[in-house]
């Protein structure tokens, strides 16, 4: 009868053996995914922190070209105002301050980007005859135009160099 006994305990340690195997599997699987994820989440803030540094060195490089180019931008404008007064200066000079335009003609331009502009007439207006530009009021005017325009075209292409500035 003693075999019997043993076999009849076997299967019951067997089923206790399995149960503790069965414990201590899944509490190391517990263990091990875990580590997996403690691991998962350094490896993700380290790569944050990169990215965050290198977003931050970016932002600081944009920063600095935007600074310089800001600075390009307002020695350039200083120069080129000092060069306009010079050219004022030059035209009072070298012009007449004869009448140049009349003041229908003065009148057309200053409405000059309306679609409803009057029919050209044959003959000057009495009204149109008391106010007139000057040669060195248009050639003044024009100087200004062409300084407005290298200004405009001045800006143009510091945007375009600050946007096509590698990033």
């Amino acid at each position: 009868m003693g075999p019997l006994k043993l076999s009849g305990a076997l299967p019951v340690a067997l089923g206790i053996a399995l149960v503790v195997g069965i414990a201590i599997g899944a509490g190391a699987a517990v263990v091990v995914k875990n580590g997996q994820i403690a691991l998962i989440e350094r490896n993700h803030a380290r790569q944050a922190a990169r990215d965050q540094a290198a977003q931050l060195a970016q932002l600081r490089a944009a920063q600095a070209l935007g600074d310089g180019l800001t600075n390009d931008l307002l020695a350039a404008r200083a120069e080129a105002d000092q060069l306009q007064e010079q050219l004022h200066a030059a035209l009072s000079r070298v012009t007449t301050g004869r009448p140049c335009l009349g003041g229908g003609a003065l009148r057309l331009l200053d409405r000059a980007a309306r679609t409803d502009l009057p029919q050209a007439a044959g003959r000057a207006d009495a009204a149109d005859a008391a106010s007139t530009a000057t040669d060195t009021q248009v050639a003044q005017w024009a100087g200004s135009a062409i300084h407005q325009y290298a200004e405009c075209a001045r800006r143009l292409d510091a945007l375009i160099q600050f946007n096509e500035a590698p990033q």
